[in-house]
């Protein structure tokens, strides 16, 4: 019985630790918030877990113009995201990244403004 159980509790736990994603190299409906505190609206190319907290790849929905953020360049952005849960279900919620300071950045090349989900 003790080894069902947690069995049980480690499905359970891993169907509720999924995290709203989106296939990286996507572009999907999202925005930036610029340091001016413009939102702009348009297309962000999602990247893999580094990328998405150094840089973001944009294009801007009236004009189609690509643009690369870095972390030191603007507030924030976010994009529409999407996951299936247990029942095999679409849900669809928005992932924020926020621009913060860091003491140490994960790499010594990586700058120490962050985005971060």
């Amino acid at each position: 019985m003790k080894f069902f159980n947690t069995n049980t509790f480690t499905l359970l736990f891993l169907c509720l630790a999924t995290v709203l994603s989106a296939q990286k190299g996507e572009k999907v409906s999202g925005y930036v918030l610029l340091d001016n505190g413009r939102k702009v609206e348009g297309l962000v190319k999602v990247g893999d877990i580094t990328d998405n907290e150094v840089k973001v790849t944009f294009y801007n929905g009236r004009t189609g113009q690509k643009q690369v953020y870095k972390s030191t360049e603007i507030q924030g952005y976010g994009y529409e995201g999407f996951d299936i849960d247990e029942l095999g279900n679409e849900i669809n919620d928005w992932v924020h990244y926020e621009a913060h300071t860091v003491d140490y950045p994960q790499q010594t090349i990586d700058p120490t403004t962050v985005l971060m989900q």
